[in-house]
């Protein structure tokens, strides 16, 4: 992060490497491995370089290439995702910012990989990525890693198309569950003081309806939908009764209604779900 530390260095990586490029390339493994390995430690430098690094290595690389172009990026990206999660709430607000730009270099590269075009690529990079984004992202408590997950998430539905079908079961639900864990605070709070302040339950459930489907999950679950078929609905409907049965949030009882109409609307899945 120190301006006269980055001259000093890119003189001696000059005299070093007279192609930089080839140089990288060589040993983009063993950097991308130096680069999580150094996110964590206790220096406050060290983190923030870790996580300005990748935002000049990673952007426009394939995700699997000729190993004379770095070979297979789509190993390292939950754990890139898993380092880039904690220095979000780091103490130190420059690691912070830092950690924002390689948050945003790894949306941007995530939803490139996860493109519908990508076939088997695309496949791979999903699956790899979505567990983390849902799993260690949108259910986070710190605002920061809560609004990178949600946009990389949103931004991958909208990209993979169709190849998101083969995990389109576990992401609906899990973003149905997910509806009540993000619900405002603001509704929280009014839950449970709706007297003091002239509210009526009919009122206070609509506001939270109202706030779960303009949710951007609602917006992920609309996305995916489009692309499930027979088998996936053999896996979701299953478990959206069970959420709903065991008693789960208002905002996830909407969202598996709003998912229940959707699906008889669409004409195509009579014979399912009988």
């Amino acid at each position: 992060p120190n301006a006269g530390v980055q001259a000093a260095m890119k003189n001696i990586w000059a005299s070093l490497f007279r192609d930089s490029v080839a140089s990288v390339n060589q040993h983009l493994q063993a950097i991308l491995a130096a680069l999580t390995a150094g996110m964590p430690p206790r220096q406050r430098r060290t983190r923030e370089s870790c996580c300005i690094a990748p935002c000049d290595l990673l952007p426009g690389r394939l995700a699997v290439a000729p190993a004379q172009q770095g070979g297979d990026l789509v190993p390292w990206l939950a754990t890139l995702w898993e380092h880039t999660f904690k220095v979000l709430d780091d103490v130190k607000e420059s690691v912070r910012v830092a950690a924002d730009r390689t948050a945003r270099t790894l949306s941007a590269l995530c939803a490139r990989l996860c493109d519908s075009t990508k076939s088997e690529q695309g496949r791979r990079c999903i699956g790899v990525v979505l567990p983390v984004l849902l799993g260690k992202g949108v259910g986070s408590k710190v605002e920061a890693v809560q609004g990178v997950a949600l946009r990389t998430t949103l931004r991958i539905s909208k990209e993979a198309g169709p190849l998101i079908r083969p995990f389109a079961a576990t992401f609906i639900a899990s973003l149905l569950e997910n509806l009540s864990n993000l619900e405002p605070s603001s509704l929280n709070y009014l839950s449970f003081h709706a007297d003091k302040h002239g509210m009526t339950a009919d009122r206070l459930d609509a506001l939270r309806m109202s706030a779960a489907r303009s949710s951007p999950l609602t917006e992920a679950i609309d996305e995916t939908l489009r692309h499930v078929d027979g088998e996936v609905l053999a896996v979701l409907v299953p478990r959206i009764v069970e959420m709903v049965r065991l008693g789960v949030g208002l905002p996830t009882k909407a969202g598996c209604a709003h998912v229940a109409v959707h699906l008889c609307r669409s004409g195509g899945f009579a014979e399912e779900l009988r």
